[in-house]
């Protein structure tokens, strides 16, 4: 439900659906989906409040410690792409982050590092 919140328009609810779905995933012992569900929950929430993300990305990086997932390992780049907006360092950050992409083979993920951009050139 995240996915379709946040496309929405509706970061808000996205959050709160991501957070659903890391409990439950926590519950059931599914580390990988509980690293994903938190590094969604970090963007949809970077989404409205960039100072709140720093927390979230900090905990989707912790619940990806010692797990092999490229896709989520990207989520958690993007989001901090639209942390950091206003930042210096994010020409280097997009730069790296389109190059992570291509190498990883996950072009699906183009989209939304565009939408991380569009944020940058917003906030400038």
């Amino acid at each position: 439900m995240g996915d379709l919140h946040w496309l929405q328009g509706q970061p808000e609810r996205a959050a709160a659906a991501y957070l659903a779905g890391r409990t439950k995933a926590e519950l059931h012992g599914k580390a990988g989906e509980a690293a994903h569900s938190q590094a969604l929950r970090a963007f949809a929430i970077a989404l409205y409040s960039p100072d709140q993300a720093t927390a979230e990305i900090d905990l989707a990086h912790q619940l990806l410690a010692g797990l092999n997932l490229r896709a989520t390992t990207i989520n958690i780049h993007r989001t901090e792409l639209i942390r950091d907006a206003c930042s210096d360092s994010v020409d280097a950050q997009i730069a790296t982050l389109r190059t992570e992409v291509d190498i990883a083979g996950l072009t699906p993920r183009t989209p939304a590092i565009e939408l991380a951009c569009a944020f940058y050139v917003a906030r400038q």
